[in-house]
Formats: C-alpha cells, structure tokens, sequence
C-alpha cells in the first residue's frame, strides 16, 4: 500500500498489534533503516509521567493509563518530524488515535503474531505486562487480541510477524512505502 504524494521523509509509520508482536523491535529496525527516529510509546509515557507502565496501572487503573496513552500517541503523531511510532497493544483501540492514523501522513501497520508467539515472547519478557497479571494469560491475552482485531484490522498494511525475521518485515514496509 502507498501513500500517494507521501515520501518517507514526511510520513509517520505507526506499528499496531498484539503485546509482543515485536512492534518495538521491527520499529527500531525500521527506524534506522529509514534513518527517522523510533518512538516506544511506552517507553515515552514513562518519561512523561515518571512512572511505569506498570505502576501507572496500579495508580489510575486502566482507564487512567489509557487517557495518559491517547495523549501521548496524540503527541507523537501531531510532532513535526517523521518518525516510527511504535504503540503499546490497546493504544489503536482508541477513535482518536485511528483517526488521526488515517491522514495521508501515517502508514500504520498491523504486525500479527499467533497466541502462542506472543504469549511466549510477553511471558519472556522481564518488563511486567499488568494486562497479564491474572490467573490465566493465556485466555486474557486471547480475549485482548479477539478484542483489538477489529481496530488494527483497519491498518494500511498488514503483515505476519510470527516467524518473519526482522529485517523481511522491515523490507516489507520500506517496500509499501515506496511503492
């Protein structure tokens, strides 16, 4: 998929998908393949609030943690720079960040894992997962994807991430950006 008119020097690249579908990974491997900067919004709520994710969920609770991550993907999207935007799992169920992903700036990207791939890289994973801290993973992790599918069904571009190495997903990107 292309953006016509949009070249990869004006456009933000938006990677959506499952937790541990390796949105972070390919974003950083895209970032410097494309030579923009990357962005972990995660990792860039933390710096805004000084507090992690995890205790930002123990403090405000989901609704407050989501409020704090629509403001802050709002933010990265509306920066003056391209950049490759990697969001947290539930930030693309909000409209607001949907609807701005859908101006002509922004390819966003759905990168789909199987369960049992993100299960096993989020459980590998020594960063605390709140939306995991229940007594069955498994399940929660299903009904949150079975949840999210419909809004990350609506990206420009669609790919699976499950055994892809890094640097085909990355080709695959730079591939619809240019095309």
């Amino acid at each position: 998929m292309s953006h016509p008119g949009v070249t990869t020097t004006g456009i933000r690249v938006v990677l959506v998908g499952s937790m541990a579908a390796g949105k972070s990974t390919v974003g950083r491997a895209l970032a410097q393949h494309l030579h923009m900067p990357f962005v972990d919004t995660d990792t860039a709520i933390e710096r805004a609030t000084g507090a992690s994710v995890a205790s930002l969920f123990a403090d405000r609770g989901e609704a407050g943690f989501r409020a704090v991550e629509r403001d802050v993907c709002l933010a990265e999207l509306a920066a003056p720079e391209p950049r490759v935007i990697a969001f947290g799992g539930g930030a693309f169920e909000n409209a607001d960040v949907r609807a701005r992903c859908a101006h002509d700036d922004v390819l966003t990207v759905w990168l789909q894992v199987s369960l049992d791939v993100a299960l096993e890289r989020a459980t590998a994973d020594p960063t605390p997962r709140p939306m995991l801290a229940v007594a069955d993973p498994r399940a929660r992790l299903a009904a949150l994807n079975a949840r999210r599918a419909a809004a990350w069904s609506t990206a420009d571009l669609i790919l699976n991430a499950s055994d892809a190495p890094v640097a085909s997903v990355v080709a695959q990107i730079a591939g619809a950006l240019d095309g």
